[in-house]
């Protein structure tokens, strides 16, 4: 097992980031980090709405959209806004804010 951080560069390099690597050549001895998953529920549309249009701060965020104007626009992006809000979740990627 490479101890220090050079050696353990020319592992990577060897090993991983060249065209001819195959699996292989990957040391059986190599560190695998621990990965987990969490079933989430699906998020209701009545969940993501609240999220949505519910916010207390009415500020242009980073995507400059008013609350007023997802107001406006929900009944046509709803599908839209649910099915990221579900794919987020089943991902496991969190929008910072949450």
């Amino acid at each position: 097992m490479a101890a220090d951080i050079n050696k353990k560069q020319d592992i990577l390099i060897r090993n991983l980031l060249t065209n001819s690597a195959k699996a292989s050549d990957i040391p059986f001895d190599s560190l695998t980090a621990a990965t987990y998953k969490i079933a989430f529920p699906l998020v209701t549309a009545t969940e993501t709405r609240k999220a949505i249009l519910k916010a207390r701060n009415t500020a242009l965020g980073l995507d400059k959209i008013l609350i007023a104007v997802l107001k406006v626009a929900w009944p046509l992006i709803k599908p839209l806004i649910v099915t990221l809000f579900q794919a987020c979740l089943k991902q496991g990627h969190y929008l910072a804010p949450f």
